[in-house]
């Protein structure tokens, strides 16, 4: 399916190549439709020349639909579609659409660009023609809030009210179709293609010129929309500003009842007649679904005689736009009409009660890009950041990435006024649950460490404070060089007692992310320099020995704890600021350090004398090795000898001859001998 929305894109693009309207913006998928029988083809486009995005209106000539009507009425028909746009380039209301790009006509299409669109509201409300297949999920999904239907049914009014008072003009085609939602929420009106201006006009009476009903026409599109258009087209002939006022009542019916209009004529004149006739007999019950406060209202738009009707101005006085809600997106259109101090306290004291209130898409789209204009000026921003953070607190973190992020950076560094850093500070935990590691190295902590050189100390407490939450993040390097310099340079040079103890607090929570080298060399040296004996900071300082000494990655060793640290601590246990529960905490862990030390010590002496003892057994087992081999060398040197003299069988050691007095050998003198020798 992709692939053949491609395809057509592509088709599309070849075939409009040669507007005006598409030289100067790059025309990408198709994301909705509008206008009289849902003609327009709506592209999102992107401007070449600045890349701002905006939306294109195509009518292709191309269409197999149009290529088969008759000449003459293919010429009425491109008449038509040319003067909705042409009038609407003409007028200029927050409440129009705004053309970009005024109509542009070849042998192809018909053309022109207007700001970013989101749909069409008969899209929204289920008119499917002409949208591409599969349908854009957005619009198959969406589901309008009330309050956007009530403040939506506002704008068109307000849109209404301009025209009658401003414009002297009638609409004439008030749909669904006529009218669009803008990317940021907002309802424009377009689809002027059967307007008509007033001819006389009296402090009375205002005439406008009646368009007769082209009977003869075939297309569904040559004539308004008969399931919105006012009795009076075909009853009297006539129209005026309460013919709009008719339509707009039928729109309002239609926007709360799903898409369906209240008598459906089907483009048939005859139908229409007939249903004219139920118009006189509306009552309540039969306008279904729209709000019980509203029914009254509805029906009196709808009465049979214009002259009864309620004009555009008098339906923007009701009670029934005047909701917490609605006034609410009301103010916020003006706003900017008012001095920072106007809009500095509606913020503070009204916005701030409202916000939670309103559905998320609502101030996604209506509160938020008001808020933002607010940044430009940093007297305005204490004001508005606290609004900016409670929206992000209901933000995904994709969205908190995309929406509130962007916001947030140019913030990150700005350090006066002074509530700028303190709010964000305050909203710490917040900041740290939504924001990515590399936005936190790249934009928080530099926020962080400047905030902790702030001259005021509400600012640094807090920094110090938030420091332990996301410690983890930084590297070993940040926290090295940037971190506990600054930290204990703050202990040493600040006269605030609060912040010195808040210092050595945010020191010991962060002892896990440090090594011993940082800890011996760096901090224990600025612990002995600290000059203050108030009972906190002695406190926090013994708080930090302690850990030291029972962190297993420190692993404090006797020699240090011996030669630096309870030299140190001893002393401070004679301190007069100390209370009894804080002598005693001192005692307890100088004893534990001391039990450490001679359970260390312990050791070690006990490891020196197994040694000693296995050093002993070694040279005297040396010793008897050496004796032992001494008596095998004198053994076998006597031996040798022996067998030297002799020369008698080796085998027979025992057995030795011995050489008599008169030097003979054997006979009974010689065994005489041999016993001799042999005893």
């Amino acid at each position: 399916k992709d692939h053949i929305n491609m395809s057509l894109l592509g088709k599309l693009k070849s075939a409009v190549m040669g507007n005006p309207v598409m030289r100067e913006y790059e025309v990408g998928r198709h994301i909705a439709s509008a206008g009289p029988g849902m003609l327009w083809k709506v592209y999102a486009a992107t401007k070449k020349a600045t890349g701002e995005e905006a939306a294109v209106f195509i009518f292709d000539k191309q269409s197999q639909g149009f290529e088969k009507r008759p000449k003459k009425e293919r010429e009425a028909l491109c008449e038509l579609m040319r003067k909705g746009p042409a009038q609407l380039v003409k007028l200029r209301h927050p409440n129009l659409l705004v053309i970009e790009h005024s109509v542009e006509e070849t042998s192809n299409c018909i053309a022109f660009a207007t700001e970013p669109i989101f749909a069409s509201l008969a899209n929204l409300l289920g008119n499917y023609d002409n949208l591409p297949t599969p349908l854009p999920l957005p619009i198959k999904e969406h589901e309008f809030y009330l309050v956007e239907l009530q403040y939506g049914l506002l704008q068109v009014i307000q849109a209404l009210e301009f025209l009658h008072l401003g414009a002297r003009l009638l609409h004439g085609n008030l749909t669904p179709g006529s009218v669009v939602v803008n990317r940021g929420g907002a309802w424009k009106l377009m689809g002027f293609n059967f307007c008509c201006f007033s001819q006389y006009v009296s402090e009375s009476h205002t005439s406008f010129k009646f368009r007769e009903w082209d009977t003869k026409t075939k297309s569904t599109v040559g004539n308004p929309s008969l399931d919105y258009l006012a009795p009076e087209y075909v009853i009297s002939k006539t129209c005026n500003e309460m013919s709009d006022v008719f339509s707009y009542g039928m729109l309002a019916y239609t926007v709360y009842n799903k898409g369906k209009p209240l008598f459906p004529n089907n483009n048939n004149l005859l139908t229409f007649k007939q249903n004219v006739e139920q118009v006189s007999r509306i009552t309540e019950r039969m306008l279904g679904d729209v709000p019980m406060e509203f029914k009254p209202l509805v029906r009196g738009m709808l009465a049979i005689e214009p002259s009864v009707r309620p004009d555009a101005t008098q339906i923007t006085k009701l009670p029934f736009f005047d909701e917490v809600a609605v006034s609410t997106l009301r103010y916020l259109d003006d706003l900017f009409q008012k001095s920072e101090l106007e809009r500095s306290q509606y913020y503070k004291k009204s916005l701030s009660q409202v916000l939670n209130k309103l559905p998320r898409r609502v101030v996604h789209q209506r509160v938020l890009p008001i808020l933002k204009l607010e940044f430009r000026n940093n007297l305005m921003i204490p004001f508005v950041l606290p609004l900016v953070l409670i929206v992000a607190e209901d933000c995904s973190i994709q969205e908190y990435g995309d929406v509130i992020m962007p916001i947030l950076v140019p913030v990150f560094q700005i350090q006066e006024p002074m509530q700028v850093p303190l709010i964000i500070l305050q909203k710490m935990e917040l900041v740290l649950s939504k924001t990515s590691p590399k936005d936190m190295k790249d934009h928080v902590l530099p926020m962080i460490l400047s905030s902790m050189e702030a001259p005021n100390h509400q600012v640094q407490e807090l920094c110090v404070s938030v420091l332990p939450t996301f410690a983890s993040m930084i590297d070993y390097g940040a926290m090295k060089h940037s971190i506990i310099p600054r930290l204990t340079h703050l202990c040493l040079s600040s006269k605030s007692v609060s912040l010195c103890v808040k210092c050595l607090v945010s020191i010991g929570k962060m002892l896990d992310a440090l090594d011993k080298h940082i800890v011996v060399d760096q901090l224990f040296p600025v612990l002995e320099q600290i000059q203050s004996r108030e009972p906190g900071i002695l406190m926090a300082m013994l708080g930090i020995y302690h850990q030291t000494m029972v962190n297993k990655k420190m692993g404090l060793d006797k020699l240090t704890m011996s030669t630096r640290v309870l030299p140190f601590l001893l002393p401070l246990t004679t301190e007069p600021t100390l209370r009894l529960p804080q002598f005693k905490q001192f005692m307890l862990v100088i004893r534990e350090m001391l039990n450490k030390l001679e359970a260390e010590q312990t050791t070690h002496l006990e490891q020196l004398s197994k040694m000693e003892e296995q050093t002993k057994s070694t040279v005297e087992f040396a010793r008897e090795l050496s004796e032992a081999k001494a008596t095998e060398d004198s053994l076998s040197s006597l031996e040798k000898m022996v067998m030297a003299g002799g020369g008698s069988s080796p085998m027979v050691p025992h057995t030795t001859t011995t050489v008599g007095r008169g030097g003979g050998t054997g006979g009974g003198g010689g065994g005489g001998g041999g016993a001799k020798a042999e005893e």
